[in-house]
C-alpha cells in the first residue's frame, strides 16, 4: 500500500513542500517516529505549527485507509482519544507521538484482519458522507440515492462490506462524535444532541449511556479526570 504524505511548510525564507512516499504499513510508522524526532528537533516552531503538520499526516492516512476498510476514527487510545483528538488536545508532543504510534498498530492490526481488501466506492462515499452530515436526518434512501442505488441494494452491499447496518454505522459515528465533543468543548448535552443529529436530548443520554456504559455528564467528568492526570506526567 502506497500512501504519499504531503505537507506544505511556511519557513522563514518561503514555503517548502515535500511529499513522502511511505510503501507500507510498517513504513508509515516509521515515517510517523521520523517525523515526530523531525518535529521534536525544531523547537523554533509554534505548537499550532507542529499540530498543523500532524493534522495533515492524519488527513491523508485517514483517506487512505478508508479505501481498505479500516475507519481510523472509530480507534481509540488508551485514554479514549481518536487520532484526530488527540493531535488536538494532548499538551505535550511525546504524549502526541505515543498516542499516534499506539493507534498507527491497531489500524495495521485491523488492515491485516481484512487481508487488504478495498472498500467499494459506494460504501467509502456513504461512510464519508454521514460523517460530514451526520447532524442532519440520514435515511437510507437519500444514501442510496446519492451513490446510485436502490435502498435495497444499498443496504445489502453496506453489510456485506461492512458486518453491521448502515443504520448501526450512523448510530457509532453519532456515539463517537458525541464523546468527542464531551472531551474537547463545554458544550451543554442537548447542544451535543444536536450535534450529532438526535432531536431528543433525553433519547441522546440514553443511546449515549448504552454505547459508553455512562451517562454523558459522567463520562465528561471522567475524561476531565484524565486529562488533570496527564498534565502532571
Amino acid at each position: 500500500m502506497l500512501v504519499v504524505i504531503e505537507f506544505v511548510i511556511a519557513l522563514p525564507d518561503g514555503l517548502a513542500v515535500f511529499a513522502v512516499g511511505v510503501p507500507d504499513l510498517y513504513g508509515i510508522k516509521k515515517f510517523m517516529e521520523g517525523l515526530f524526532g523531525f518535529l521534536k528537533e525544531k523547537n523554533r516552531w509554534e505548537p499550532e505549527e507542529i499540530r498543523y503538520l500532524l493534522r495533515k499526516s492524519y488527513g491523508t492516512l485517514s483517506a487512505a485507509f478508508a479505501r481498505r476498510r479500516v475507519d481510523i476514527d472509530m480507534f481509540l487510545d488508551k485514554n479514549g482519544l481518536n487520532m484526530e483528538a488527540s493531535i488536538s488536545d494532548y499538551t505535550y508532543l511525546e504524549k502526541i507521538r505515543q498516542s499516534v504510534l499506539e493507534l498507527v498498530e491497531l489500524y495495521k492490526k485491523e488492515y491485516e484482519s481484512n487481508s487488504g481488501r478495498i472498500l467499494r466506492k459506494e460504501v467509502a462515499e456513504a461512510k464519508s458522507f454521514v460523517r460530514k452530515h451526520m447532524k442532519e436526518e440520514l435515511q437510507v434512501a437519500d444514501i442510496a440515492a446519492l451513490v446510485n442505488m436502490s435502498g435495497s441494494y444499498f443496504s445489502h452491499i453496506f453489510k456485506k462490506e461492512e458486518g453491521i447496518s448502515f443504520l448501526e454505522y450512523v448510530y457509532r459515528v453519532r456515539m463517537e462524535h458525541a464523546r468527542y465533543l464531551l472531551e474537547s468543548s463545554d458544550l451543554k448535552v442537548n447542544e451535543i444532541a444536536d450535534e450529532v443529529g438526535i432531536v431528543n436530548p433525553n433519547y441522546f443520554s440514553t443511546q449515549f449511556k448504552k454505547s459508553v456504559g455512562q451517562s454523558p455528564l459522567e463520562y465528561r467528568q471522567a475524561q476531565l479526570n484524565k486529562t488533570e492526570e496527564n498534565s502532571r506526567i
